[in-house]
């Protein structure tokens, strides 16, 4: 009696660890496959929208973003043209031009603009980021986009002058770095529409130089660039702008206040891997 006693014990008391098991392990599983269906999705939206500017590339004949043809259409009258501005009649020829490059399904304001938008953002550490309505359009691909680019793009200083080469730049900031011109930013939400709208989960940022090309905000080029040769690229806690830096905005860590912009950089520094 106490044999089958025991045995049955024994049964129960395994049973019972591998429910609390199965209770413990389950929500890290299902976290562990929502972040690698956001990496995917980033990876997407990211290796399709740099298509795109690579082929808008392809209308300049010395490789400067503000000699291509989609450039060539934002008005004298604007430095800076957002999203927004595609509502404006005098940038009805930059518009034109954009929805047909971006494959632009529709923009917000549009009737056909996704009734579900929810234009409600988050930080990654919780913190309400604000809302995104106006200046967003939506791409035939469902990744939700937000741009700002300049006519005249910016470029570094290389002793408090503008650098007049790459080789400048990169002598200047003792670093093999190749962002050196800034043309614009640009945020995705990776899966569109739905949730859970939060930077550096389905919300990324990016940099655009002047040659077409997208740096995530927290990469060491973007770092190196924005740190105005502040920063060490051999020590990069030393750059502001840096991913595992302290700062609010681009900070991309568990611990601490993290707005989470960086994390793109985080994502692709770390070989496509969400680990946070």
């Amino acid at each position: 009696m106490n044999k089958i006693f025991n045995k049955k014990f024994k049964k129960s008391v395994i049973i019972a660890i591998l429910c609390v098991l199965i209770i413990f392990l389950t929500p890290l599983f299902f976290k562990y496959c929502e972040k690698r269906i956001y990496v995917r999705e980033l990876k997407k939206s990211y290796s399709a929208l740099s298509y795109i500017f690579k082929n808008i590339m392809k209308t300049s004949s010395d490789n400067d973003i503000s000699k291509t043809v989609l450039w060539s259409k934002i008005p004298t009258s604007i430095d800076d043209i957002y999203a927004e501005d595609l509502q404006k009649k005098e940038c009805k020829d930059f518009k034109d031009e954009f929805l047909k490059t971006f494959d632009v399904t529709s923009v917000y304001g549009d009737e056909n603009f996704p009734a579900e938008f929810d234009p409600n953002y988050k930080g990654l550490d919780g913190r309400e980021f604000g809302t995104f309505s106006e200046g967003v359009v939506y791409l035939k691909d469902k990744t939700l986009m937000w741009f700002s680019f300049s006519r005249r793009p910016r470029t570094a200083y290389c002793n408090n002058f503008p650098c007049k080469t790459l080789d400048d730049y990169q002598k200047s900031r003792k670093a093999p770095v190749k962002f050196w011109i800034e043309a614009g930013f640009v945020v995705l939400d990776v899966n569109g529409v739905k949730g859970p709208n939060v930077m550096g989960r389905d919300l990324f940022a990016f940099s655009l130089s002047g040659d077409g090309i997208l740096y995530p905000i927290g990469s060491k080029d973007y770092a190196i660039f924005a740190g105005e040769g502040a920063c060490d690229y051999n020590n990069l806690g030393t750059c502001m702008r840096y991913w595992n830096s302290d700062d609010d905005y681009v900070s991309c860590r568990r611990w601490g206040r993290s707005e989470g912009d960086g994390c793109a950089g985080r994502i692709i520094e770390e070989g496509w891997k969400m680990k946070y």
